[in-house]
């Protein structure tokens, strides 16, 4: 695991006078940043000492020995998998002085708290938005070397499947949205990787006017003609891709012509837009500028980052409060979109890679008339 990540973290609770900090994973709270800062993929609480030294407390404690790279490791039996117990413990294990400042969770639950300062009251629990996990999150969201090599593989696998499922659609192997999905599923696994990123969409005619239809893929027919929505992501390492394909079948009427024009006309706005030192919110306001003046709005934001979750900051948003100036080393999906109850949906996603001079596109997803 990067040794910067850690570094990065030891001088900010220098600086906020942290002693310990606090990093969970468990059923309800989940947390990738467990991961990205020890590999552990799940289920465990992690603890990084202000001195440097880090504590891995885990549930399956044969995983973590192959994948954690913590300076040493404990079982969660030993705490009788209670957090309260296993950070109390933790803490006087490392043998921190009275009114020690630790870093907790910013989601961990009030009455959890409160038990923690019942059962350790000699120690000063913090529990805030803007603390420890706000400094990871922001970590996370540029991607170093490693991270990148990763990405580039994993679009490598993603452009894979979106030739053999076009291919599959002009050939009509997929007579059902359960087929599309369960080919998705199969080829990632094939191809090394995890599995998916998120719940597979695959949206018919019928159904593709929902942002995410509900459920996901169904047992129902793909229809001869109109707009089929597919989106998938696949999870290589931890990290996720995250595209979206719109498959036209048979032909359109003019309505839904025109929708799947402004969509890639928005599409074409947004990538010319990506580059470093932009605000993310210039770029989404490009797209809603496309759609607004043909009298359509788009239901959701432009896009988001992608990373060890499917959905990470920043987000392409033409809101003040979520703007953020884009940086090399950010991993974006970009996907415009329109839909409606009779007509369907349209969408475009695909994933960039912020450059020193633009966007670098790193999957090859469309709108494909098959």
């Amino acid at each position: 695991m990067a040794k910067y990540r850690l570094n990065s973290l030891q001088n900010w609770m220098e600086q906020e006078g942290i002693d310990l900090m606090v990093v969970e994973d468990t059923e309800g709270r989940r947390n990738a940043s467990l991961r990205y800062l020890c590999g552990h993929p799940s289920d465990a609480v992690f603890f990084f000492h202000s001195s440097g030294a880090s504590l891995l407390v885990a549930w399956d404690l044969p995983l973590a020995e192959i994948y954690g790279t913590a300076d040493a490791l404990v079982a969660y039996s030993e705490f009788q998998r209670s957090p309260v117990q296993a950070i109390a413990g933790v803490a006087r294990r490392f043998g921190l002085s009275r009114n020690a400042r630790i870093e907790l969770p910013p989601n961990m639950p009030v009455p959890l708290v409160d038990k923690l300062r019942t059962e350790a009251p000699e120690f000063n629990f913090l529990c805030r938005e803007n603390g420890a996990e706000a400094q990871i999150t922001e970590l996370r969201s540029i991607k170093d070397a490693a991270e990148l090599e990763i990405y580039r593989e994993a679009a490598g696998m993603t452009n894979r499947i979106i030739d053999e499922l076009v291919q599959g659609f002009r050939d009509r192997r997929f007579p059902t949205e359960l087929d599309a999905a369960l080919f998705i599923e199969r080829e990632i696994r094939m191809a090394g990787a995890e599995g998916t990123g998120f719940e597979t969409i695959v949206a018919n005619p019928e159904r593709s006017f929902g942002i995410h239809a509900y459920p996901s893929f169904s047992g129902a027919g793909l229809s001869p003609e109109g707009p089929t929505i597919i989106d998938f992501g696949v999870k290589l390492k931890g990290y996720t891709t995250d595209v979206t394909l719109t498959m036209i079948t048979g032909s359109l009427n003019p309505q839904q012509e025109r929708m799947a024009a402004l969509v890639e006309e928005a599409y074409a706005a947004a990538e010319a837009a990506l580059a470093p030192g932009v605000p993310s919110s210039s770029v989404a306001r490009r797209v809603d500028e496309v759609f607004s003046r043909e009298g359509f709005t788009m239901p959701h934001s432009l896009g988001h980052a992608i990373g060890l979750e499917a959905h990470e900051r920043p987000i392409l948003r033409d809101r003040g409060e979520l703007d953020t100036i884009l940086q090399p080393g950010m991993v974006l999906a970009v996907e415009p979109g329109l839909y409606d109850a009779d007509l369907g949906g349209f969408r475009k996603e695909n994933d960039y890679l912020i450059t020193e001079k633009g966007a670098e596109k790193l999957t090859r997803s469309g709108i494909f008339r098959v």
